[in-house]
């Protein structure tokens, strides 16, 4: 029997038979000898670290966050739980916390019983799947990607034990904004007509300038605009309104529309006329 956990107490009687066969000691009583072990103070404790496996750069992809825990006391800690509210993107709520998945053990030292014993690891897993938005709140935005989670635990006793370490994690989404431009030249108004190419044009031909730009970057453009005229641009007659006219954007197309906004992948697709000249002709 434990001795209020502070030493281990083992006591031991003897008897025997008389020569007239009865007990020795009848009826006791029978002499008695007691022996006590020290036994080490019981002390709860385990550390709780959260850091980031894997963070994705782009909608769709995933962050994946472990907590890992660590018996350093001298007691079984069990009644395990780890929460966790989801991240934040540079202050920004979560808003796809539908992917937020709960935390799993996915690894044990010792057992696989979900009891932190004595001196064992254990290791959570859970992730959330990045939504544009949030990739657009913090993309370029140093540690804007914060999150911390919760853990809980009991001693043998049932009491409440609180880890240390540290539990809050920050970390980084790349900002890498591009887009890409292909510009040509057609003989007809979009959707229709044919390239051009190095068909010789008249005096009176209309060229009709196609200029398709591709979102192929990790985080939402605003307000796209084409720049086209001189001194890049030779012709000696004016060009119209560089105008969107098609693409997979969010923007609605239409004659006095000249920027558009463009998720990763859309496209915009901006178009102008012009009208060649005779000085063009007699340029050449």
């Amino acid at each position: 029997v434990a001795a209020a956990g502070a030493a281990i107490t083992n006591t031991a009687t003897v008897n025997g038979d008389a020569p007239d066969g009865n007990p020795a000691y009848a009826p006791g009583p029978e002499p008695s000898d007691s022996e006590s072990v020290g036994v080490v103070t019981k002390s709860a404790s385990y550390t709780a670290n959260k850091t980031v496996a894997s963070i994705g750069d782009e909608a769709g992809e995933d962050i994946v966050y472990r907590v890992t825990l660590v018996n350093t006391g001298n007691v079984t800690i069990d009644t395990l739980s780890v929460t966790d509210p989801g991240p934040t993107f540079n202050s920004n709520a979560a808003t796809n916390l539908g992917s937020l998945t709960a935390p799993t053990i996915i690894s044990e030292s010792d057992t696989t019983d979900g009891i932190l014993q004595v001196g064992e690891t254990i290791i959570y897993e859970f992730q959330y799947t990045l939504s544009q938005t949030d990739v657009d709140n913090a993309a370029g935005i140093t540690n804007g990607v914060d999150n911390t989670a919760t853990v809980t635990a009991e001693d043998p006793d049932d009491v409440s034990v609180p880890p240390t370490g540290t539990l809050t994690v920050e970390d980084t989404i790349p900002d890498n904004s591009a887009l890409t431009l292909d510009k040509s030249a057609y003989d007809d108004v979009f959707p229709g007509g044919s390239l051009i190419g190095l068909t010789q044009q008249s005096v009176g031909n209309v060229i009709y300038y196609r200029f398709t730009v591709t979102n192929t970057g990790n985080t939402t453009i605003t307000n796209a605009t084409i720049t086209d005229g001189p001194p890049a641009f030779s012709g000696s007659g004016g060009l119209g309104t560089i105008a969107l006219v098609g693409g997979t954007t969010s923007t609605t197309p239409g004659p006095a529309v000249t920027e558009a906004d463009l998720a990763p992948i859309e496209t915009a697709i901006f178009e102008v006329a012009y009208t060649v000249t005779q000085t063009d002709v007699d340029n050449q």
